[in-house]
């Protein structure tokens, strides 16, 4: 990784952001991204300015792919605008070469394509096994899914309770809301599909327990629910393949989290219990939820909110 110190740089558009960071253009390099953390990530991550670098040796030591052409800028030089932005705090700004890497993420319906689903399921297996060595060997905890994902969950229980609601309404409200919910894309963040189908670390900086890591307990748990977590999909999506999928024991094998396996009880027994409550009940209908809606906009939807309530009018306005 190229390491700069005192560089201008020029935001653009903002590209989008999670729990962590957040991204904008590189209005100065077109078609690159800047990214930098914001106030939470700043609260709980390492910054030092070796920690990405170590991050980068780590990943490409375990055998996980992460992009080429990464360059950090220590403590860049930025108009008072972007210095705004980005809080007015002495910052690392990471580039990345790329500014479509949220159409490439690993998505719900990649998972669960007959063609592709099997074999991006063996690349995330071999991820988790690669990233069970960095925690139990490196001390640093791999992020696929991004701090963002945790933000999706109360999203998904308010779509919930506001559809539960609706199930109370009239028949024409019932189908307004129905059309207008939209579930939560699931996707894995920080892991993209390149052309070639290899899948790629986009987000290179991780959990810290090293002696300099903050907040190491909730680090811990937040990575090893993220964990549990994509394993309960890999398993949803492998169900949902059928045939097309791999053998279930495969993905049941893949390590979580470095601990005695002889208790009775497992801390991964645990957040696994929780994670699965979470995908099955919650998680899956949201994100076919979601894919069904996208599909369905191609399709005008007869229940959009304008036409019902113009309707509704009508009818009120002839009868009177």
């Amino acid at each position: 990784m190229q390491i700069t110190h005192r560089k201008k740089a020029k935001f653009g558009k903002r590209l989008g952001g999670g729990a962590e960071n957040d991204c904008v253009a590189a209005k100065d390099k077109p078609g690159r991204v800047y990214k930098y953390a914001n106030p939470s990530g700043r609260c709980w991550q390492t910054q030092s300015p070796g920690f990405l670098p170590e991050c980068a040796r780590t990943f490409r030591k375990r055998g996980i792919k992460i992009p080429e052409g990464m360059c950090q800028n220590i403590d860049p030089k930025l108009s008072l605008l972007d210095n705004i932005r980005s809080t007015f705090t002495k910052r690392i700004l990471e580039e990345t070469e790329r500014d479509d890497l949220e159409e490439m993420a690993v998505k719900w319906k990649d998972l669960t394509d007959p063609e592709k689903g099997a074999n991006i399921i063996q690349q995330m297996i071999d991820y988790m096994e690669k990233a069970y060595i960095i925690n139990e060997e490196d001390h640093l905890g791999a992020d696929p899914i991004g701090g963002g994902s945790l933000i999706d969950f109360p999203k998904i229980l308010t779509q919930e309770f506001i559809l539960k609601l609706a199930e109370y309404s009239p028949e024409f409200i019932q189908k307004v809301i129905q059309a207008e919910i939209a579930g939560i894309e699931g996707k894995f963040r920080n892991i993209v599909i390149l052309p070639n189908g290899e899948l790629e670390q986009i987000d290179i900086g991780m959990h810290d327990w090293r002696p300099e890591g903050k907040i190491k307990p909730l680090t811990r748990l937040t990575n090893n629910l993220m964990f549990a977590v994509v394993k309960e999909v890999l398993l949803a999506a492998n169900d949902r393949l059928g045939e097309n999928g791999i053998p279930k024991e495969e993905i049941e094998a893949a390590p979580i989290i470095p601990e005695d396996k002889t208790k009775k009880i497992t801390k991964e027994d645990i957040i696994r219990k929780i994670a699965k409550i979470v995908i099955q009940n919650h998680a899956i209908p949201a994100f076919d939820r979601y894919d069904e809606k996208k599909e369905s906009t191609r399709k005008k939807s007869p229940y959009s909110l304008k036409k019902l309530i113009a309707q509704k009018l009508y009818r009120v306005l002839k009868i009177a």
